[in-house]
């Protein structure tokens, strides 16, 4: 099954190859990401013991990635470089495709949520219209800011209950999404007994919200909200802050808000 839109890669690209035949002389490899199409990789251009350079220390059924050397009639005839790859260039490779294989599960599960079999040349359709119209190093990325609510698949040529199961599927692979926000401030109250001030307003919170203010050290307080939607969140801690920016007032307490931050799960 095809992973990308192209039939080839480029010169230049790094691949993944397995390894199928190892030679005195060559290397032959299938390219797994374009339909095991063949390439070979001279032993020169192999990695190599210094000190017995005929022995190649790439390993039959091994994947490994590797740079196109050249691509001559028509894609038929492709040569590779396994030596030439760096380490940096290996690390980033190998993150972004295992990245782009969690996308292709997903993907996959959701067109099993459309068809229960489908053919290649189904999956080539629809990747045609979702997948394949973002950069693959991009793609996770892209599902996740959906799955988070910052965008609507704008890339992707699908109906509103298409997206929907498309999210579907992101859930069953990343799990049921966890927003956590977490709202700093401090709270001082100089006057007499100005603790129990502090104090009924967190009461009054509680009572309101549902939700307990936490104490790091006083006068340093924070509340941990957690929902599935960043917005959600937001719109609470705005309530709450207001509530209590304004009982200080009432209470001639002294407020600041110190730090708003957001995390997912993911």
């Amino acid at each position: 099954m095809k992973y990308y839109r192209k039939e080839y890669p480029e010169l230049n690209d790094i691949v993944y190859g397995h390894v199928s035949r190892i030679t005195k002389t060559h290397i032959w490899v299938e390219l797994t990401d374009y339909n095991d199409i063949p390439g070979m990789i001279i032993i020169a251009d192999a990695t190599i013991r210094k000190k017995r350079k005929s022995y190649c220390l790439m390993k039959i059924n091994k994947n490994y990635p590797l740079v196109i050397k050249s691509i001559t009639n028509g894609g038929k005839d492709i040569n590779l470089s396994h030596r030439y790859v760096t380490k940096e260039e290996s690390k980033s490779f190998l993150k972004n495709h295992d990245n782009y294989k969690k996308v292709l599960r997903i993907f996959r599960s959701f067109l099993n949520s459309q068809k229960k079999e489908f053919t290649d040349e189904y999956f080539n359709e629809m990747a045609d219209k979702t997948i394949w119209n973002v950069k693959k190093e991009e793609l996770l990325d892209y599902i996740t800011e959906y799955y988070l609510g910052n965008n609507n698949l704008e890339n992707f040529d699908l109906s509103e209950e298409e997206k929907s199961n498309f999210k579907e599927s992101i859930q069953k692979s990343f799990g049921k999404l966890k927003i956590n926000t977490k709202y700093k401030f401090t709270l001082k109250n100089p006057n007499f007994n100005g603790i129990d001030d502090i104090i009924s307003i967190f009461n009054k919170i509680k009572e309101k919200y549902d939700t307990d203010v936490l104490i790091n050290t006083a006068p340093q307080y924070y509340l941990d909200i957690t929902s599935e939607s960043e917005t959600s969140n937001t719109e609470l801690i705005n309530k709450i802050e207001q509530d209590i920016e304004s009982m200080s007032k009432e209470n001639k307490c002294l407020y600041k808000l110190t730090e708003l931050t957001t995390t997912n799960n993911l």
